[in-house]
């Protein structure tokens, strides 16, 4: 009987032992990784869970892909996406890959790129008994009919290669041992339990393929990005951006520096093409061996490379901002090396503006300077451009509108990425990748990207961190429709827009710096120019001197007074000569608009002086006496049949004279105009009741009587902001509107104090905003960030800011019923836009 129970025990013992066995097995099997049955050297392998769930969820929520597949009747890898989408959610593949991790591997055989997948499918198996695996059932899910199927316990595998698909098999078969010394392994430590992708890439093996693709990308990893090797990364994503974070080996020593914090976003536009940051090293000797590594006197600086598009001229600049070192000694020391003795014939922000030595600045940064650069010294940083360069940097800067560049890479203490700060960064907007991409880029993905940020740091153990992030395109910056630009020496006075009888359009007049005089056609093409001795007084204004529908432009200098053909030509009688200096612009006077023209200058004698359209002195005319310089134009009204001719004199006396210069009516004292503004004449049914209503010297509205009674114009507005004011006829209406500016809005009201436009304020009462009225618009200048605002007669707003400067006129140019804002920007470019329609 023992024996019995003990042969039971026994038997028991060892049978719960085989089951223990079986069961151990089965979950040693369950466990086995599908890397034992790659073939060596992959160019990539990546690794994903729950690949189908992964995969559906990435390509429905990520919107960069999104737009990347609704353009699938212009891209030719469309069918590619939908065989994979259709493989992956089919009814016998979706269960057995998308449990637990699929690994895919890329080779590189013959010029192609094949792919290898294989997933450990044994506790599926194991839990659906009735559920039978056969080669022919994984080969009818198949994307291709090139691709093969199989499946060896635990694993199925499929591939585009057979090739691929026998030697995984054979591995297999072979129970090959997972080699810990492989790179994958070596870095499998370093990948994120987190991340539904992850990938190593062996990029000796990338190299090799890009050779024949794009050998500049071989250089930018070698040298920009220091990897030589391997890298080996994780793949996340949001709605608008994807994320690679990873490590890859390190050869660049000079990425072997110490990693900084970013704090300088505010330096780097909204807008930028390209962005390179780095720490550069230097050595504070007298031969600059910055080479010698090893040496412990090499410091280390800051260097930021910023290349934008220049917004009205289209062309690429370059901003270089170097790092001024602490040590006062070492900042001496750069700026005598880097900057030349010779000072250049500009400032810029206030500053003086000098040459740079560019072969010293090659040594510091290697970058093959083609055209003059220049430099000034910022607090923090030597700051090297060309001048254009600068300005447009300067002109951006005003108009940025973030806290912060981009979070991911301009983070005020660390990356959010990792709590670690960057070494390098490169970053380069979606319309610049789409210049430096091979053309066997697809466009339609870089259409939906509007940036790539790359960070790389230098970690202790060897490795390089790098982030890189891409960014959807969120919003597109409303089109500034430019017509045309013309490059002119720097402009002193105008545009001034001319009527031409021979073409039916419009010309633009302008002055430039040289004194020259020129005429640029509708489509921005150089007409004509000649010299003149001295710059015009005030503005240039066009007259019919001959009746017969063909004009000519007036003006003055101090010495001369002009009037000029279309052609460019002096008319009879022009240019007179003075034999005395005027004080202001000609004004033009046709008594009876029949075109018998007067045109009246004052003089430094303090008389007016009034010659004909034959260009003599008009008999009969008094030479009138003034008490002080007069630098307005004289003017012309008339009331109940009576000319008045207007005289302002800079002591704020306002004459009043009749057709022969004599006195027509008292003179009123104490009118003192606000400088560059202008007073509106409000006539009534006679002289004394009629008024001048303006902004005076103190910025107070004031309506004087030309009877000589004074008062203020008052408006309920709100005490505890100040108000610049200002003052306007309505071309359209002939009635005044009376406008306010503060720190916080805009305002205009009607004749009757009707409120007609009440906005936010985007203005700097501190320089005197330029307030012009032009072709039924109101120019308002924004000096912040040298941009032009209209608003038409109905006060409504025009929908487009327009970059431009206090120098600025409007028209329709080519008479289609579409107004052009024609503005001089950077000095010396006159740039013409098309204005659009407001709502």
């Amino acid at each position: 009987m023992r024996i019995i129970i003990v042969l039971i025990l026994t038997f028991s013992i060892g049978l719960l032992g085989f089951m223990a066995y079986l069961d151990l097995n089965e979950d040693k099997i369950t466990h086995e990784s599908p890397l034992t049955a790659f073939p060596s050297n992959p160019l990539f392998l990546l690794e994903i869970n729950e690949a189908t769930s992964s995969w559906n969820h990435f390509t429905e929520t990520n919107m960069i892909w999104s737009e990347f597949v609704s353009n699938k009747d212009n891209l030719k890898q469309y069918g590619e996406v939908a065989k994979i989408n259709q493989f992956l959610n089919n009814e016998l593949v979706e269960p057995l890959i998308n449990d637990g991790k699929v690994y895919v591997g890329g080779y590189h055989f013959n010029g192609e790129l094949e792919l290898l997948l294989i997933q450990n499918i044994y506790a599926h198996i194991k839990e659906d008994k009735l559920f039978a695996i056969t080669d022919s059932t994984l080969r009818s899910a198949l994307p291709s009919t090139n691709w093969g199927a199989k499946y060896s316990t635990p694993f199925i595998v499929l591939s585009s290669s057979k090739e691929l698909l026998n030697k995984s098999i054979e591995n297999i078969s072979n129970k090959q041992p997972l080699n810990k010394e492989t790179k994958h392994e070596k870095t499998k430590k370093l990948i994120s339990q987190s991340s539904s992708f992850s990938c190593f890439v062996d990029v000796n093996q990338l190299k090799d393929l890009l050779s024949d693709f794009d050998s500049k990308a071989i250089t930018y990893l070698e040298q920009e990005k220091g990897i030589n090797n391997w890298f080996q990364f994780d793949f996340n994503y949001t709605p608008n951006a994807i994320n690679i974070i990873g490590v890859s080996d390190c050869i660049n020593k000079n990425l072997q520096t110490t990693p900084q914090y970013i704090n300088n976003s505010s330096l780097v536009p909204d807008d930028v093409d390209v962005l390179l940051k780095k720490r550069i090293k230097y050595s504070f000797d007298t031969t600059f061996s910055k080479n010698i590594l090893d040496d412990n006197t090499i410091n280390e600086l800051e260097f930021l490379k910023i290349q934008l598009t220049n917004q009205f001229t289209k062309t690429k600049e370059e901003i270089f901002l170097i790092e001024r070192p602490r040590d006062l000694n070492h900042d001496s020391y750069l700026v005598n090396k880097i900057l030349l003795d010779s000072v250049y014939p500009q400032t810029f922000l206030n500053k003086e503006v000098r040459l740079i030595n560019e072969a010293f600045l090659n040594k510091l940064y290697p970058n093959n300077y083609t055209i003059e650069q220049m430099c000034y010294l910022d607090n923090q940083y030597y700051v090297i451009s060309t001048f254009q360069g600068l300005k447009e940097w300067e002109y951006q800067l005003k108009q940025k509108k973030k806290i912060a560049f981009d979070e991911a890479i301009f983070a005020d203490r660390s990356s959010s990425y990792l709590d670690q700060a960057f070494s390098q960064v490169n970053y380069w907007s979606g319309q610049e990748l789409k210049g430096i991409t091979p053309n066997k880029v697809e466009n339609n993905i870089l259409n939906e990207i509007r940036g790539v940020s790359w960070a790389t740091s230098f970690l202790n153990e060897g490795y390089l961190h790098h982030a890189i992030n891409i960014q959807k395109g969120l919003h597109e910056k409303e089109d500034q429709k430019i017509l045309w630009t013309a490059s002119v020496s720097s402009i002193l006075n105008g545009p001034f827009i001319m009527k031409n009888h021979k073409t039916g359009t419009k010309d633009i007049f302008i002055q430039d710096t040289t004194h020259s005089v020129c005429l640029f056609s509708a489509s921005g093409n150089l007409k004509w120019k000649f010299s003149l001795d001295q710059p015009i007084i005030s503005s240039v204004t066009q007259i019919d001197i001959y009746s017969n529908n063909k004009w000519q432009m007036v003006f003055n200098t101090k010495d001369k007074l002009y009037v000029v053909d279309i052609n460019g030509n002096n008319v009879d009688g022009f240019p007179v000569r003075f034999n005395y200096l005027a004080t202001n612009g000609v004004g033009i006077i046709d008594y009876d608009f029949n075109e018998d023209y007067r045109f009246l200058v004052a003089g430094n004698d303090n008389k007016i002086h009034n010659y004909n359209i034959y260009g003599k002195k008009v008999k009969g005319w008094n030479s009138p006496k003034t008490n002080s310089i007069v630098s307005c134009p004289v003017e012309h009204f008339s009331i109940a049949g009576k000319d008045y001719v207007f005289v302002k004199e800079n002591n704020g006396t306002i004459q009043f004279l009749n057709r022969r210069g004599e006195k027509r009516h008292e003179s009123i004292e104490n009118v003192f105009i606000k400088p560059n503004s202008n007073g509106v004449i409000q006539k009534s049914y006679c002289i004394d009741s009629s008024s001048l209503v303006y902004v005076d010297s103190a910025n107070q509205l004031k309506k004087t009587m030309f009877y000589g009674e004074v008062s203020s114009v008052d408006f309920d507005l709100d005490s505890n902001s100040i108000y610049v004011p200002f003052i306007y006829e309505s071309t359209a209406s002939n009635l005044i509107n009376y406008g306010f500016i503060s720190e916080e809005n805009l305002m205009i009201y009607g004749p009757e104090k009707q409120i007609y436009l009440d906005k936010e304020s985007r203005y700097n009462l501190k320089n005197n905003l330029a307030i012009n009225i032009d072709n039924n618009y109101l120019i308002l200048f924004n000096d912040k960030i040298d941009e032009i605002e209209l608003i038409d007669n109905r006060f409504q707003e025009i929908p487009t800011f327009f970059r431009g400067t206090k120098k600025c006129t409007i028209g329709d140019l080519n008479n289609d019923g579409v107004d052009e804002l024609i503005t001089i920007v950077n000095e010396s470019t006159l740039l013409c836009y098309q204005i659009a329609i407001s709502n």
